[in-house]
């Protein structure tokens, strides 16, 4: 029973993070990232201002950086903010490091090489295969 029960969560599970991932995908591929999650993964701080239908960005030293969401480019779907890849990039660039130039270079490939995966294909096969290649060359 325990068995059976383990194998069903773990189906459920890896099917969930299939479509996470095919979801993902189908923003990736279009060239737009969450700003929130593009900010928090970095370390930055975000609150809406609705106000201004903007975005403002604040680092560990409290600095902000106000982003209008039409000015960058972006979209609001279901609540949550998108901007282009190249905005992104730009945005939380750091002068003293290229890390995130090179981690929004490297999504853009994957996602422009990679686009309209299903999962268990073999399309998907390659991208995870890609992605191996890219860590073990770093």
């Amino acid at each position: 029973m325990k068995k059976s029960f383990l194998k069903k969560a773990t189906s459920l599970l890896i099917a969930a993070v299939m479509v996470a991932g095919t979801v993902a995908s189908a923003f990736a591929s279009s060239g737009y990232v969450s700003l929130r999650q593009a900010a928090e993964s970095r370390g930055y701080t975000v609150e809406w201002d609705g106000e201004n239908q903007a975005v403002n960005v604040f680092d560990a030293e409290g600095n902000v950086r106000t982003v209008s969401v039409s000015g960058a480019g972006g979209f609001i779907d279901n609540s949550r903010v998108y901007i282009p890849h190249s905005y992104a990039a730009n945005l939380f660039a750091r002068p003293d490091t290229d890390h995130g130039l090179m981690s929004f270079g490297l999504l853009e490939r994957f996602s422009e090489g990679f686009s309209y995966r299903i999962p268990f294909s073999y399309r998907e096969k390659e991208a995870a295969l890609w992605i191996k290649d890219q860590l073990f060359a770093m």
